[in-house]
């Protein structure tokens, strides 16, 4: 057993000798230290610090399977090593896609003017009275429409993606814009000049009428015209992303859709007063008695719509980036209920200092006992609205640009059209003939229907996260 050992042994030696006895066949290089890259690891030989490392094709090799963390294309790599980006990508838009945005707008528009179907003001030579057709009389107000010019107001707009993936979300939004108002107004001198008049047809002979404010000889006085527009909106939406390009594309197209509600806004009123000072001249009267100079007689007729809708609402989103430039449309569809009310108010007013007589009387001229009152009415409706905008983008969450848009009301009550100047003059105040003769047909004008229609540049600031 012995000699089977020292047998054992020494075949061992003799082995281990021939293989340290062999020469290296090629230098091997001196082991290198290993240097931080970044906070990873720089394998000798390779990049320099900064550097990023671009993918080989393939896996490299059998044997070398992607690591949990890889895609394919991609080696196991180094722990840690920033993913390889792509050479079209902009290093100005974000990466991700946005979680939340604020959409700011600052509105210069222009509104549909107030519709006016009758002349509301007249004047003449003092032997026509300031009636219709007669060879010297002038319409001075109004056969044309009245414009408010242009309008400013604010429509802010947000969003936000509950989600991860930035695919379902909330949207809402709101607009306010200032009130306008158109005015005109018209004074006599001291002794009635000009003739100024508020013409009417008489319902009961057909024939053309005259409520005088100034005339010589009769009174002195004025008519004031005032209309005004005020409008304000919200709304409130599901927001789903239908469509959004790779971060890494050079340009972009994300598509969104909402579905909610929106509430809608608008109301206008057309006031027209007129006073009077009595001369002397003429048989002026107010509720059948007769009144006597230096009286003061105002007559007022006041119009007032609000047009209120609430309905569903669905619209698309839409917006293409390339680069620093950025170009938005949208498209919205509202349709529900207009809950329309419409408010008419007449009086007339006496002051008789001299006499301390002081009365009031209901009805004016246009707005008289036969339409004076609330009216309520309910209509379908529909609201369309478009736009578009070009931005710039100066950093990955900020965005300026201006746009244009375009929103259309199918039907809406409007004051001017509810004004009719058919009239009974058995029913006016300050007629001659107040309480006395036969009361003829007015046409009722109160729910004329209109379209209404808002428009113009859109200033804005995009905030996006």
């Amino acid at each position: 057993m012995r000699n089977r050992l020292l047998g054992t042994l020494a075949a061992l030696t003799a082995g281990a000798g021939v293989a340290f006895a062999q020469s290296p066949s090629v230098g091997l290089p001196p082991p290198t230290s290993v240097g931080v890259y970044g906070g990873d690891l720089q394998l000798a030989g390779g990049p320099a610090v900064g550097e990023i490392i671009p993918p080989p094709v393939g896996y490299g090799g059998p044997g070398m399977m992607p690591g949990p963390m890889d895609g394919p294309g991609y080696p196991p790599g180094i722990p840690g090593q920033r993913p390889w980006e792509s050479a079209f990508e902009q290093s100005n838009v974000a990466s991700a896609a946005s979680r939340a945005y604020l959409d700011t707008q600052f509105l210069l528009w222009f509104v549909k003017a107030q519709p006016v179907n009758v002349p509301l003001v007249s004047s003449s030579a003092p032997q026509d009275q300031g009636l219709a057709g007669r060879p010297t009389t002038s319409l001075l107000h109004s056969r044309t429409d009245l414009g408010y010019n242009l309008f400013s107001g604010f429509n802010i707009q947000g969003g936000w993606f509950r989600d991860a993936d930035r695919r379902h979300g909330i949207a809402l939004g709101g607009m306010l814009f200032e009130r306008k108002s158109n005015n005109f107004f018209l004074r006599s001198d001291a002794t009635g000049i000009p003739v100024i008049a508020r013409p009417f047809v008489d319902a009961t002979t057909g024939g053309p009428g005259v409520l005088t404010v100034a005339q010589q000889g009769l009174a002195s006085g004025d008519i004031s015209v005032i209309t005004t527009n005020r409008m304000y909106g919200a709304e409130g939406s599901l927001l789903t992303n239908l469509y959004r390009s790779c971060p890494e594309d050079c340009r972009k197209i994300t598509i969104n859709s909402t579905l909610g509600f929106r509430y809608f806004d608008i109301a206008e009123d057309l006031s027209i007063a007129s006073r009077s000072q009595l001369l002397g001249g003429g048989a002026p009267r107010f509720n059948g008695a007769a009144i006597f100079p230096p009286s003061v007689v105002e007559v007022r007729d006041e119009f007032r719509t609000t047009n209120r809708f609430y309905g569903a609402q669905f619209g698309i989103q839409s917006q293409f980036e390339s680069g620093k430039w950025n170009v938005g449309f949208n498209s919205k569809l509202a349709f529900g209920l207009m809950s329309q009310v419409i408010d008419v108010e007449g009086k007339s007013i006496l002051v008789d200092v001299q006499r301390g007589v002081a009365a009031q009387a209901l009805g004016g001229l246009y707005a008289n006992s036969q339409n004076i009152g609330r009216t309520r009415n309910d209509e379908f409706a529909f609201i369309p609205e478009i736009g578009t905008s070009l931005g710039y983008n100066w950093s990955s969450w900020l965005t300026t640009g201006i746009g244009y848009n375009f929103m259309y009301i199918n039907r809406v009550l409007r004051p001017g059209n509810a004004v009719t100047n058919v009239v009974n003059p058995t029913v006016l105040p300050t007629s001659q003939g107040f309480g006395a003769g036969n009361v003829g047909n007015v046409p009722n004008t109160l729910l004329n229907q209109d379209e209404f229609w808002a428009q113009g540049v859109t200033f804005h600031i995009l905030m996006r996260y």
